[in-house]
Formats: structure tokens, C-alpha cells, sequence
């Protein structure tokens, strides 16, 4: 309703005598007290008002005009029978038509029924909003009755006031936490950019070194350094790309790239974590897979080494399977199917609606045998979703997991010569007929690359 009732009631009742009774019980309720012996407290009652009409159509208009002043009615009592056009419950919907809150107090004479009462009880619907109260009126119980529904009305208005005040505080409460969470993101920004720098400076030396004379052992050394400076260089663009996706600030470039030259970079990443465990990583590119293609090629590359990465510390013994096919190829662009597959640990079942949550690991325990942040997997669906593709797995706990990912890239305008004739691909509607691949075994054609 908007407005606190004021201290009235409206009276309808075209019968004198209720009207003058009305007035008499609470204008001179505090002086009956005292006379009867009893303490006064403060009570609804105090300084009631009452304002009468004499038929339906009079209180409706008077009700309506109190609304529109701001002052609306604590309740109304309702006599009956009434006189004029509306009945007593045709004048109670009325009301209600523009308080759906109003109590109403419905006095009826002794000629209404225990029958007439359940029609009326029917008619009317809201239960918990009306009370009958018989003639001739008992002023104990009238005062009674009268102060119960007002103070219901009362508490109802001051718990709204209550919500709508603690509604208000949530919202600020709100605004102040994404204040704050932005903040957070820009800081993680700046800072994750200022560890990139002199990061940069330690690889680029790295490099340069290992460019000069150097025995064996120094270079096996200056390898170790690289490999370990680049990891931590992923783990901080992981970082720092989260918080540009959380602050909804990061943006996709498109240039050419060479495919080969994109799974060089991922094995280069992550051999050297992979032969600390033994484990063989195995690349294998499909026949009639584009090489030259144009979109975000550090955000691919970036996500295949989360990918990779992931699947080499979960996996203890065994393979890294990398396999890449032609999902669906058009005159411009080439959607790629990319499936990562180890032989690792497994995703426990309970895990696996949230493993693209941030911060989450295969294992709620996880991060005490197996390092990470918790990103990768959720910074790999974010791109992949910024970059309309999609991204699913399958996972069995302790046999392994496979990752799948589909991208569509523009295809580069000069075709590579090496790049096999698209005439032997199969249409979508040739692969919807033959079933899903097989995701456990390699696709033919070409000449899997093996790293140890």
C-alpha cells in the first residue's frame, strides 16, 4: 500500500445507534478503564477515530478519497444488512478492490444465519481478513476484536516496512561486494601484469643463453629454467585472464597462425613435466585438417595447454592422447574437434557438475598432492564459451578422463601445400548416420607424433 494507516476506522452502517455505539466505546474507552478499576496502556485504541457512512457506495468514496490523502484506515466495520446498491460483501470486495490488506470486522444482525454467515464467508474468500461480530454489539468484545485486527494490520505494515528496509540494506550490501570484487579483479590485473614483465625479461635472457656455447649439462639446466619460467608464466596469464573474464574486460584477437606450430608450442610446454613422470604424449592430426587458420591463437594455445597440462598432472603412468579432426569445414572456415585423453586418476563422480567451477579440483583434497590454482578447467570453458565453441568431458574415476573441445576458425586464403584436399571429408549428415567417434581410439590417416 505504500502508506502507514492512520488511527481510524470506517464505520458502514446505516443504523444510528451502531454508529453512536461505535463512538461512545472509543472515545471513552480510556475513561471506562480507570472507571473500572484498570491500569491504562498504550494500546491501538488510544485516540481512535471513527468515521462513518451510512450505505456501501458512501464508504467506498470515502475510503478512496482517505487513500488518495495518505491517510488510509486502520480497518473498516462492516454493518449487515446494509441499505443502497451493494450488500455487506459486495461493499468489503469493494474495499478491498483498493486495500487488499484491510481488515474488516462484518457486524451482523441476530436474523443472519449460520448458513447466511458460510455464504458470506464464501463470497468474501480471505479468511484471515474479516471476523463477524454479532448485534447488539458486547463493548467489551467489540474493543476486543477491534484492537486485534488493527494490531494485526499494525505488525503486517511495520514487518513490510522491515523487509523493505532490510531489501534496501541487502542491495547496498550488494553494490559494496561488487565494488569490492571489482576492485579485487583490477588489482589481480595490475599486479599479475607487473609479475609478467620482469618474467619476460627472464625467459628472453634464458633463451639467449641457450643460444651460447654451453656444455650438456648447462643447457639441460637452462632448459629446466625455461620450462619452469614458462609454466609460470601460464599459471599467471591463467590469473590474469580470470580476472579480465570475471571484470567482463577481456577481448579476442584474430590473426593467422599455423596449427603444427601451435601443438610445437603446447608439447614444448609440457614435455618436461611428462618425462619427470614417465609418461608418453602422443599428437596425432587427422588428413584434410587445415593448417593455416586465423582467430585468437594465444587463447588456443592457451587453452590446450591448460588442457594438457591438467591431463600430465593427473596422470601418474601411461599416455597423453592428443588427437585433432575436422568436425565440419565450409569454403571460409573449419571447425576443429580437439580431444585430450590421459589414463590418469578419473573425476569422482561427485565432482563432475563443477569441474568447470572456479577453484575447483578433481578432488576436494586434491591440492595437497597435486598442485594448481584451480583455474585451468574453468578458464578453459569461459574462453571457449568467448569463443563460440564448446567444451564437454568424459571421465571414468581411476581409468582416466578425455576432454573435448570444437572451435570454428576462418580458414587462411592461400592454402598451405601441404594441406590435404577437403573432397574426402564426410558431410554432417554422413557423421549424424554413423554414430559419435570413437574417442578412445586415434584417427586414421596421419602420423602420430610421440614425445617421451
Amino acid at each position: 500500500m505504500g502508506q502507514s494507516p492512520s488511527k481510524r476506522i470506517l464505520l458502514i452502517d446505516g443504523d444510528q445507534a451502531v454508529q453512536d455505539c461505535f463512538r461512545r466505546i472509543f472515545r471513552f474507552s480510556d475513561v471506562a478503564d480507570s472507571a473500572a478499576g484498570i491500569s491504562p496502556r498504550p494500546s491501538v485504541l488510544e485516540h481512535l477515530d471513527v468515521d462513518t457512512a451510512v450505505d456501501g457506495p458512501e464508504g467506498w468514496r470515502q475510503f478512496e478519497k482517505a487513500l488518495h490523502q495518505g491517510r488510509p484506515y486502520l480497518l473498516a466495520v462492516v454493518g449487515q444488512p446494509l441499505d443502497g446498491a451493494w450488500d455487506s460483501v459486495e461493499t468489503v470486495l469493494q474495499l478491498w478492490q483498493e486495500d487488499p490488506t484491510l481488515p474488516v470486522l462484518l457486524c451482523i444482525g441476530n436474523q443472519c444465519t449460520a448458513e447466511d454467515r458460510h455464504e458470506m464467508a464464501r463470497r468474501l474468500g480471505k479468511l484471515d481478513q474479516f471476523m463477524f461480530l454479532s448485534k447488539p454489539l458486547d463493548t467489551d468484545l467489540a474493543r476486543q476484536m477491534v484492537a486485534s485486527q488493527a494490531d494485526r494490520r499494525l505488525a503486517r505494515d511495520e514487518l513490510q516496512k522491515v523487509t523493505k528496509e532490510l531489501g534496501r540494506a541487502l542491495e547496498r550490501a550488494q553494490d559494496e561486494a561488487e565494488m569490492a570484487n571489482r576492485a579485487k579483479n583490477e588489482f589481480m590485473a595490475n599486479i599479475t601484469h607487473e609479475i609478467r614483465t620482469p618474467m619476460n625479461a627472464i625467459l628472453g635472457f634464458t633463451r639467449l643463453l641457450m643460444k651460447e656455447p654451453l656444455t650438456d649439462g648447462q643447457l639441460e639446466k637452462l632448459h629446466y629454467v625455461r620450462d619452469a619460467g614458462t609454466s609460470l608464466m601460464d599459471l599467471i596469464s591463467n590469473v590474469l585472464d580470470f580476472s579480465k573474464l570475471a571484470a567482463g574486460q577481456l577481448e579476442l584477437s584474430s590473426t593467422t597462425f599455423d596449427l603444427d606450430a601451435i601443438f610445437t608450442d603446447v608439447l614444448d610446454a609440457t614435455h618436461q613435466r611428462a618425462r619427470e613422470k614417465g609418461l608418453a604424449i602422443q599428437h596425432h592430426v587427422a588428413n584434410g585438417v587445415p593448417r593455416r587458420l586465423r582467430g585468437d591463437k594465444t587463447r588456443f594455445r592457451q587453452i590446450l595447454v591448460n588442457l594438457v597440462s591438467n591431463a600430465v598432472k593427473f596422470t601418474d603412468y601411461g599416455t597423453v592422447h592428443i588427437q585433432t579432426a575436422l568436425d565440419e569445414e565450409t569454403s571460409r572456415s573449419a571447425t576443429l574437434r580437439i580431444t585430450v585423453t590421459d589414463t590418469g586418476v578419473g573425476i569422482p563422480v561427485h565432482r563432475q557438475p563443477i569441474i568447470f567451477e572456479s577453484f575447483c579440483q578433481a578432488d576436494g583434497s586434491s591440492t595437497r598432492k597435486f598442485e594448481g590454482a584451480g583455474l585451468g578447467l574453468s578458464i578453459c570453458k569461459q574462453l571457449v564459451d568467448l569463443m563460440g565453441g564448446q567444451i564437454g568431458f568424459r571421465s571414468d574415476p581411476g581409468e582416466g578422463s578425455s576432454f573435448w573441445l570444437t572451435l570454428t576458425f576462418e580458414k587462411h586464403v592461400a592454402r598451405d601445400p601441404g594441406t590435404s584436399p577437403p573432397g574426402g571429408h564426410k558431410t554432417p549428415a554422413d557423421r549424424a548416420a554413423e554414430g559419435p567417434p570413437d574417442e578412445s581410439s586415434g584417427a586414421q590417416g596421419g602420423k602420430p607424433h610421440v614425445l617421451v
